[in-house]
């Protein structure tokens, strides 16, 4: 699998591309796009390409816009802060990047065709579901691990004919996002009629191998990858 890095401008997000084996741009394939959560980066999630399927996907990781200093000197990326005044602001400001990364995702790799799945890890998670259920017609499948919906009024409507599936994940020794935020946030989806699929770990704050193979074959039976 061949990475690929874009920094198209300063008022957009920095992404990384992870093209499959045997790409051809003239193929259309899915697009899997996956967020990271807070304090990591574009590079946090890239290695779940490889474990899902290498050969039928692509798979984009954007990297959130606001900077953090961490610890011995690193640097994490976050989409909002977890505290404090400013929090609903800076969400807001991140979906407004998130919808334009995804134009500038399908420009250079998809059409106006082009499957586009978008999911993420616990913030990342987050900001999935935040977007991803008000762009129906973009978007036909989410992911969320270990995730929860922030805004209380979504800007969405009950849609008997809405075709997005939703998967949902979460450890139940998650210490720091509980489990029933996402199972109160399936419950919430599932009243409005949308296809949801939820599964529980015996796992703290984190993503397992066997999360990853129920995800990947998840994936494979909503949004098939591309046959080679």
């Amino acid at each position: 699998m061949k990475y690929e890095e874009y920094n198209i401008s300063d008022d957009t997000l920095n992404f990384t591309v992870v093209e499959p084996n045997g790409f051809n741009a003239e193929n259309d394939y899915p697009i899997i796009v996956l967020m990271h959560g807070f304090g990591a980066s574009s590079k946090d999630l890239a290695p779940l390409a490889s474990a899902i399927d290498s050969r039928g996907y692509i798979y984009a990781f954007p990297q959130a816009p606001i900077e953090m200093r961490m610890g011995l000197g690193g640097v994490g990326y976050a989409w909002a802060p977890i505290s404090g005044e400013g929090i609903d602001q800076s969400i807001n400001n991140s979906k407004n990047l998130i919808k334009k990364f995804l134009d500038e995702l399908v420009k250079l790799y998809g059409n106006e065709n082009t499957k586009l799945v978008l999911g993420g890890f616990s913030q990342g998670a987050m900001m999935a579901l935040e977007v991803g259920l008000t762009l129906p017609d973009q978007i036909c499948g989410l992911i969320s691990c270990s995730g929860w919906i922030h805004s209380p009024q979504l800007d969405i409507e009950p849609d008997p004919n809405n075709k997005q599936d939703i998967y949902l994940a979460h450890g139940s020794l998650d210490d720091i996002v509980p489990i029933q935020k996402s199972i109160e946030a399936m419950e919430k989806l599932s009243s409005m009629g949308y296809l949801t699929e939820f599964q529980e770990y015996d796992i703290a704050h984190e993503i397992s191998q066997i999360e990853v193979s129920d995800i990947s074959d998840w994936l494979k039976s909503k949004i098939p990858p591309l046959e080679s």
